[in-house]
């Protein structure tokens, strides 16, 4: 924490360790010490459900049980507020260079609250200035890196990306270069990553192909495999049909862009980075990309 670490707790601070005796030693991160709201408040008292927060990034949400509310010190910011006065049931506070959070109630809500919970974390995590590797810019879809180790000899990477809900939703990815660390946004030209409805996709990062010249910088469809032969590629992609995919790939110096059949590559420089990216309907089933050199 002096270093630089970022804590949050919920709903209340542990007050014994892991023998059960007691431990005061959160007591100098979190000064500020619960005051309940008044028993005659509606949604007051542990266990009652139905008590309105209203929440930092603007939303107002319903949680379950017990809410804390505090008397804070200067020193320390509020994020949440809740009763009729609007106390402070959420605040955070600087620890050395880093930071001690604590929310006086517990994450749960009705399900259709559950992306403003979302925004409300993500909201966290920014004012600490903690750095996500991979998330989605619309709450609700969820995204994971995994990247080969650093200093692997050629570093690639792959997003798991997860739409648990039936409902159609687009968003663009932000996730960490495998090679550089640096942080990069997809698709470029496309709106974002696209589901119509519930499903999953494990869309790939800097992989070569062999033997074809070119690089998948990144590809918003699940790339199934290739075949490359006598100067030809053919990729077998996957996206929920009626969704668009964009394909961006580096080229080995030297190296013209492949004829695309009906499609169109598209130049894009960004300093340094240097890309060739085409744009195309997913198909029911497989979709089949055909690259001439």
């Amino acid at each position: 924490m002096r270093a630089g670490g970022n804590l949050v707790l919920l709903p209340r601070v542990p007050y014994l360790d892991e023998r059960l005796r007691p431990c005061t030693l959160l007591d100098e991160l979190f000064p500020a010490r619960p005051v309940a709201l008044p028993a005659d408040e509606p949604g007051a008292g542990r266990g009652a459900a139905g008590h309105a927060v209203r929440l930092c990034t603007g939303a107002q949400v319903v949680v379950a049980g017990q809410v804390d509310t505090f008397e804070l010190a200067a020193e320390s910011e509020a994020l949440a507020w809740a009763g009729q006065e609007r106390r402070p049931c959420a605040y955070r506070r600087p620890y050395g260079s880093g930071t001690a959070t604590l929310l006086g109630f517990a994450l749960a809500a009705r399900p259709t609250e559950t992306a403003e919970h979302e925004r409300f974390i993500a909201s966290l995590a920014d004012r600490a200035m903690v750095r996500r590797h991979a998330f989605s810019e619309v709450p609700g879809l969820h995204v994971v890196e995994r990247a080969t180790p650093p200093g692997s000899a050629r570093p690639a990477g792959y997003l798991f990306v997860v739409n648990p809900l039936p409902r159609p939703v687009r968003s663009r990815l932000s996730y960490t270069h495998p090679a550089s660390g640096a942080p990069m946004r997809l698709p470029r030209l496309l709106q974002g990553v696209e589901f119509a409805g519930a499903g999953a996709l494990i869309l790939c990062l800097e992989v070569p192909i062999p033997g074809s010249g070119l690089t998948i910088a990144y590809c918003t469809s699940q790339v199934q495999g290739w075949d490359v032969e006598e100067g030809r590629l053919r990729l077998s992609l996957y996206g929920q049909p009626q969704t668009k995919g964009e394909l961006a790939v580096r080229l080995r110096p030297g190296r013209e862009p492949p004829a695309a059949g009906a499609g169109q590559w598209q130049h894009v420089r960004d300093g340094a980075d240097e890309l060739w990216i085409l744009c195309y309907e997913h198909l029911p089933g497989e979709t089949l990309l055909h690259l001439q050199a």
